[in-house]
């Protein structure tokens, strides 16, 4: 699946609902969604224990800080 990616008006790509991986993202019991910067294809993972992770679609390696995940909704009421 592709993600379309937007441009702010200092050039850069952004998606809606979506953040940038850091060191606090956890991936929880079911994997978590990750898109790629360059080729915005969507794929899962069970752990962020990585560097650097190589695209199943583009196959280039990508840094862990320039892959999006969609950010967590909270389901309060």
């Amino acid at each position: 699946m592709k993600i379309p990616a937007l441009k702010d008006k200092e050039g850069r790509f952004y998606y809606l609902n979506c953040k940038k991986v850091d060191r606090h993202t956890r991936s929880g019991y079911n994997g978590r969604d990750i898109i790629c910067p360059m080729c915005d294809t969507v794929g899962t993972v069970y752990h962020f224990s990585w560097s650097s992770l190589t695209c199943q679609h583009c196959e280039l390696s990508i840094n862990k800080t320039a892959w999006w995940t969609p950010k967590k909704v909270s389901h309060l009421t």
